[in-house]
């Protein structure tokens, strides 16, 4: 059994573009720095937020599908 590579890329793009349809907002972490109160230690860390549009969502879904059934048709 051979893995095909735009299967395996397809999968990988269905499953990103399922997972920006039902959680549409990715956080990662910015910025990260120490703040010293005295002879406390405070760490902050901003986060930024980016919303993908569903739109992107539904392309990445439908390359997705297209690479999936490209897959199988070569095999």
């Amino acid at each position: 059994m051979s893995v095909n590579f735009s299967r395996v890329v397809g999968i990988l793009l269905l499953l990103a573009g399922i997972g920006l349809l039902i959680h549409p907002n990715v956080s990662f972490p910015s910025k990260k720095s120490e703040v010293h109160l005295g002879s406390a230690r405070a760490i902050i860390e901003t986060r930024r937020v980016i919303s993908v549009p569903k739109s992107t969502s539904w392309i990445l879904v439908a390359c997705g599908g297209v690479l999936v059934l490209l897959g199988v048709r070569r095999s």
